[in-house]
C-alpha cells in the first residue's frame, strides 16, 4: 500500500508540476503575442514617423528651392533696374554733354559771326 501511496503522490506531483508548467507556457506565449503586437506597432510608428520626416523634409527643400528662386529672381529684377538707371544717367550726361558742345559751338560761332562783322564793318 506505501507503494501506491508513494506512486499516486508522485502521479499527482508529476500533474501538477506539468500543469504549472503548461500555465507557465501559456503565460509566455500570451505575453510573447503581447510583445510582438507591441513590436509592430511600434514597427508601425516608426514607418510612420519616417515618413512624415521624410514628408517634412521635401517641404522644406521643396520651400528652399522657391525662396533661392524668388531671391535669384529679386536679383535679376535688381540687376535689370541698376541697368535702366546707368542707361538713363549715360542718356541724361550724354544729353548734358552734348548741349554743353553745342551751346560752346554757338558760343564759338557767335564770336566768329562777331568778328567777321567786326572786320567788315572796319573794312
Amino acid at each position: 500500500m506505501t507503494f501506491r501511496l508513494v506512486l499516486f503522490s508522485q502521479v499527482r506531483q508529476y500533474k501538477a508540476m506539468q500543469e504549472q508548467m503548461s500555465k507557465r507556457v501559456a503565460e509566455l506565449e500570451s505575453q510573447n503575442r503581447g510583445l510582438r503586437e507591441v513590436m509592430l506597432e511600434k514597427d508601425e510608428q516608426i514607418a510612420r514617423l519616417q515618413s512624415e520626416q521624410e514628408a517634412l523634409r521635401k517641404a522644406r527643400e521643396a520651400e528652399s528651392l522657391d525662396y533661392q528662386r524668388k531671391a535669384e529672381d529679386m536679383q535679376l529684377q535688381f540687376s535689370q533696374m541698376l541697368r535702366d538707371a546707368l542707361d538713363k544717367v549715360r542718356q541724361f550726361s550724354f544729353r548734358r554733354f552734348a548741349n554743353q558742345v553745342a551751346i560752346s559751338h554757338l558760343t564759338l560761332y557767335g564770336a566768329q559771326m562777331h568778328e567777321r562783322l567786326a572786320l567788315k564793318m572796319t573794312a
